[in-house]
């Protein structure tokens, strides 16, 4: 009896690491020039002078703003106080 549970745990962990290296092998190889999904993201210095930023205005309750307002962006390198590195005022 005990040796008729061991071939069932053995075999049923060789059904699980086949079905493993099926599912890894059955995704194939990535296309020439295709990116992984991990890319190299440059800063400012590698030439980007922007950094997009979508967002609503809206009042304390919630409602939307209508008018013409001043955003003013700055980036600092550290997370509280601090001078910062980059100021941009803009009107929407």
């Amino acid at each position: 009896m005990k040796r008729k549970q061991i071939l069932i745990g053995i075999s049923v962990l060789v059904l699980l690491l086949a079905l493993a290296a099926g599912l890894s092998l059955a995704q194939g190889p990535r296309p020439p020039g295709m990116k992984t999904g991990v890319e190299n993201k440059t800063g400012l210095a590698g030439g980007s002078d922007y950094i997009p930023v979508q967002g609503r205005l809206t009042d304390a309750g919630g409602n939307p703003l209508d008018g013409t307002y001043s955003l003013t962006f700055r980036l600092y390198d550290v997370s509280t106080g601090g001078t910062p590195l980059c100021s941009d005022t803009n009107s929407v």
